[in-house]
């Protein structure tokens, strides 16, 4: 699994209540859309102690290095077309998953938040 840790500061810990809701609605929506498997699976989340506050955990499915990195790794060459085509598809399915059944619309698309 992977962990997201949220700093315990009370902005922070509200936004991490507010991202659990969200998180929750994807994994509820209809899971046999054919864009759920291109969005990462929330499994559970857990409140950690630490001095004076604690901090929220959020835990993920693992998943491979993001696009940031790959975009990186081919930096000379450029990355294959086939390769960029599959992303494109894959990412699309997504999107269209959180709008069509989870009614969000993802604010924050970049190269570091697109992960294998």
């Amino acid at each position: 699994s992977a962990l997201k840790v949220v700093k315990s500061a009370g902005r922070y810990a509200e936004t991490a209540r507010d991202e659990i809701k969200l998180l929750r609605r994807v994994m509820d929506a209809n899971p046999s859309h054919r864009g759920r498997n291109h969005v990462v699976s929330f499994l559970d989340h857990f409140e950690q102690p630490s001095p004076g506050d604690n901090h929220i955990c959020l835990v993920f499915e693992p998943l491979g290095e993001n696009l940031l990195a790959l975009i990186a790794r081919h930096k000379k060459e450029g990355v294959a077309v086939d390769l960029v085509r599959a992303i494109a598809k894959q990412l699309l399915l997504g999107l269209q998953y959180l709008h069509d059944e989870c009614d969000l619309v993802h604010t924050d698309i970049k190269p570091e938040n697109i992960r294998e």
